[in-house]
């Protein structure tokens, strides 16, 4: 059975899921189901968060005796509304890579490029900077233009 997703609320195409996971929620401190779900394509990104542990794949909490029992006993199986993830595509691609070689792709991509001169002394967040707000302008036509923008974008936004 498939869960009804309903219309983005956007631009009215059907959601489709993409990621969840089990994690206490950051206002009740209550173990939910945090779910992403995209448009086709992946154009705009929504999460919400859901009281729905029990049907979470065989997902359980322990250790906590009646106390969890308790809680879990409460929770509903409302959904919350949504709420629109910004750079979603970026997280996705980028979440796992380790700061260094972000940092490495990014050097690499913007020397590729070749609009910003990058010597050993040119920092780092000059080269994000400059990325996030001169690369777009400067090389829209370039294939690792749109790479180097989304690396920079994520560094900046959640490292």
């Amino acid at each position: 059975m498939a869960e009804e997703l309903g219309p983005c609320p956007r631009c009215g195409r059907p959601l489709a899921p993409d990621y969840r996971v089990n994690a206490r929620h950051p206002a009740t401190g209550q173990w939910a189901v945090m779910q992403i779900v995209i448009c086709p394509g992946g154009i705009h990104a929504w999460s919400r968060w859901t009281d729905d542990t029990a049907g979470a794949g065989g997902w359980a909490v322990g250790g906590r005796g009646g106390n969890e029992a308790h809680r879990s006993g409460q929770a509903g199986t409302e959904a919350e509304p949504l709420v629109e993830v910004r750079d979603w595509s970026a997280i996705r691609a980028y979440r796992r890579v380790p700061p260094s070689k972000l940092r490495s792709d990014l050097t690499s991509a913007v020397k590729e490029i070749g609009l910003l001169k990058v010597h050993k002394s040119t920092g780092f967040k000059e080269i994000v900077q400059w990325a996030i707000d001169n690369l777009p302008q400067a090389a829209p036509n370039h294939p690792r233009s749109a790479e180097a923008k989304a690396m920079a974008t994520y560094y900046w936004r959640h490292r």
